[in-house]
């Protein structure tokens, strides 16, 4: 694949295969289904893209200092995670609950869900 010429930009890499290339691919053992056309081939480059909860960004924040204090001694002496995964994970915890519905909602909309209501009156004329 000597021939082969490669142009790239920030946005695609063209790759030419010249019949040579292709033959020295099949003697190499590629098998013929996974052999490129002869020709330019164009690809786009991608980036890799983690999911948003994965994501690390760097803030600065103030923090009193005896919290600070306390994170790191318990980093130190009992938790093997540092006291930022420690900050991390206290939000964390912060924004699942504030997602979470509380429960007097969550029952009032069982009782206006009539399916629901169809269910638990064949459970209770089982149990009576």
């Amino acid at each position: 694949m000597n021939n082969q010429e490669t142009n790239t930009n920030s946005e695609t890499i063209d790759i030419e295969y010249t019949a040579r290339d292709i033959k020295e691919m099949r003697d190499d053992g590629i098998p013929d289904d996974e052999l490129p056309n002869a020709g330019v081939h164009q690809f786009r480059r991608s980036k890799f893209v983690t999911q948003r909860s994965e994501q690390k960004i760097k803030v600065a924040i103030y923090l009193d200092a005896d919290i600070l204090d306390f994170l790191r001694s318990r980093a130190n002496e009992t938790d093997p995670d540092s006291y930022q995964k420690q900050i991390n994970d206290e939000l964390r915890d912060l924004m699942n609950r504030e997602n979470q519905l509380p429960e007097d909602v969550v029952t009032l909309k069982m009782l206006e869900n009539p399916h629901f209501l169809a269910t638990l009156a064949e459970k209770l004329k089982k149990v009576a």
